[in-house]
């Protein structure tokens, strides 16, 4: 599951960023990167808690979670500005008969020309620009990778882990960890770019795991294995279930909209904007009809005069409004986790009611393909947007 934000995604590690912090500070506690997240998972889960515990991950995934960040802040602030100025701009050249009027014509079309010019340039060179939204995405892409590489360690080197634990060679354990997690890093993380294309391509690359681990070959008993249950129900599928309903709910202030409240905020503007233009359209109607029909003022007929302009106004503001829509596609997005809801739902009713350990096992497996293809949907859907908003 993409903890972003995305969006985004704004947490313990990048301090106060404004457009994702409460996001990740919910919702990266399963890396435990708090300190006040390890302590609680060393009293819930003691006998595995040197599993749980990854400082070299941890560290790893910081530098990537941060960057996902900035990029996907400086990116939404460019492309905000660049529809702003555009619209601007726009509104500018439809006020010319008000220019006309006041002999502000040269004026208005120096202003609408500078913020056209600002609008295009911020649009081709930051916002819509390829390398920008490729930027976010590949820093995405390697955060939740990374996440996968933890979670896929329970479930694939289980037996490696209680062999350890059974022979006093827990620390030989968390070296091989370790030279495994080098390794990764080595052979993925450093051939990002190439793993990303392959991953958001038509076709697609298909799930497979990022471990070469044995989790059936060897015998498992309950008492080891319940641990390790425990743990990844809470971490990895209780927490993926708990992030996709919060995505799903409606935020609670203006700044951090998630993808409900945007879909109604931009519902409400497109009501308003429609209502407006006909109030336009009626007070147009109704200055002409009175100022030449029933001999008012040319007052009246000046006031009518300048509507059409409020009306193109109106219109300007509704096309500004779409392409802030195009940008952050909530409704894609409240598909897009309703769907993962309903299917992490159905991991966990499985896992709970699955009896073997073989089966929980499948499951926990299952889950990992599920959230695989949940972060390559997330990656398709946004590098086919325009620009990221």
């Amino acid at each position: 599951m993409v903890a972003s934000a995305i969006p985004t995604g704004n947490n313990r590690v990048s301090g106060n960023n404004h457009w994702g912090g409460m996001i990740s500070q919910r919702f990266n506690d399963d890396l435990l990167l708090a300190e006040n997240d390890r302590r609680l998972a060393a009293a819930k889960f003691p006998s595995l808690y040197p599993v749980l515990d990854h400082p070299e991950l941890r560290t790893t995934f910081a530098i990537y979670e941060k960057g996902a960040i900035a990029a996907k802040h400086s990116g939404r602030i460019f492309g905000i500005c660049a529809v702003s100025l555009g619209a601007i701009a726009l509104m500018a050249s439809a006020a010319e008969p008000i220019a006309h009027k006041f002999h502000g014509e040269v004026a208005l079309a120096l202003l609408g020309g500078t913020f056209g010019l600002a609008s295009v340039y911020l649009g081709l060179s930051k916002a819509l620009a390829g390398k920008t939204k490729r930027n976010w995405l590949l820093q995405r892409f390697a955060a939740e990778r990374i996440r996968q590489w933890h979670f896929e360690d329970l479930v694939y080197n289980i037996p490696d882990y209680l062999l350890a634990i059974r022979h006093g060679a827990q620390e030989r354990y968390l070296n091989q960890r370790r030279n495994q997690f080098e390794t990764f890093r080595a052979q993925f993380l450093q051939k990002l770019d190439s793993h990303f294309t392959g991953t958001i391509s038509e076709r697609g690359v298909e799930y497979a795991p990022l471990h070469d681990g044995h989790a059936h070959e060897l015998p498992i008993d309950e008492e080891s294995f319940g641990p390790i249950a425990d743990a990844y129900r809470e971490l990895r599928i209780k927490h993926q279930a708990d992030y996709a309903s919060y995505k799903l709910s409606e935020s609670h202030t203006a700044a951090s909209l998630l993808p409900t409240g945007q879909a109604q905020l931009f519902e409400l503007v497109g009501s308003f904007s429609i209502g407006f233009l006909l109030l336009t359209h009626f007070l147009t109607v109704s200055a002409v009809t009175y100022a030449y029909v029933f001999g008012g003022g040319s007052g009246h007929a000046q006031f009518a005069a300048l509507l059409p302009v409020a009306a193109m106004w109106i219109a300007i503001v509704s096309v500004a409004v779409g392409a802030f829509e195009r940008g952050l596609q909530p409704e894609r997005e409240l598909e897009r986790y309703t769907s993962y809801l309903h299917s992490v739902q159905e991991i966990q009713r499985r896992f709970d009611t699955s009896t073997q350990i073989s089966e929980k096992i499948e499951v926990m497996q299952d889950m990992e393909r599920l959230a695989y293809s949940e972060m390559r949907e997330f990656l398709r859907t946004f590098i086919r947007v325009k620009f990221v908003i």
